[in-house]
């Protein structure tokens, strides 16, 4: 009689057959992190199901190019700290200490964000011009935004309040004196 597992294979999920076939981590602990036992784990490993299953994965992350792109964030992750050692050797030239540090702050994502200024804001006209020959131009104006009413900005001050002026014409009885 042979040692059956205490799981199927047919109700192990893909996750876990793509974790093994990555191969960035042992088999012993992608199997502690499914929650399966040595002894269980070992008679997994021997089933033809089982063998077949880590194949057809390990070939799906070969194809999509997952595997590789894992080994190599396992190998930079690993190298964070030769880089370090290095920015901080006084033998290294700058410019070598320089490009380092500008490579973990960038690949740390510690790089400040840019705007977005690919968004449309507020109200625009747009002519798109079509040439006898076929070709087309676009001309684009935007309106300007409105900041707020009656209010100055200035490089010395923040904002200054302006009186509201009158426009329309004095009424009769102010230019002569009748009250």
């Amino acid at each position: 009689m042979t040692n059956l597992p205490a799981i199927r294979i047919e109700d192990l999920p893909e996750e876990f057959f793509i974790d093994l076939a990555v191969g960035t981590n042992s088999y012993v602990e992608i199997c502690d992190n499914y929650g399966i036992d040595e002894s269980t784990s070992v008679v997994l490993e021997s089933d033809p199901l089982f063998q077949r299953r880590l194949r057809i994965a390990q070939q799906v992350v070969e194809d999509d190019g997952t595997a590789f792109r894992s080994r190599c964030r396992v190998a930079v992750a690993n190298s964070v700290h030769h880089v370090v050692h290095m920015m901080q050797d006084t033998d290294v030239p700058a410019s070598t200490q320089l490009d380092a540090f500008k490579t973990l702050v960038k690949y740390g994502g510690l790089e400040p964000q840019k705007e977005d200024n690919s968004g449309v804001s507020g109200p625009q006209l747009v002519l798109n011009i079509v040439a006898p020959d076929g070709t087309t131009t676009d001309f684009v104006a935007k309106m300007p935004q409105k900041t707020s009413q009656n209010t100055i900005e200035d490089a010395d001050f923040e904002e200054i309040d302006t009186p509201e002026l009158s426009i329309l014409p004095p009424q009769a009885s102010t230019l002569f004196g009748a009250s």
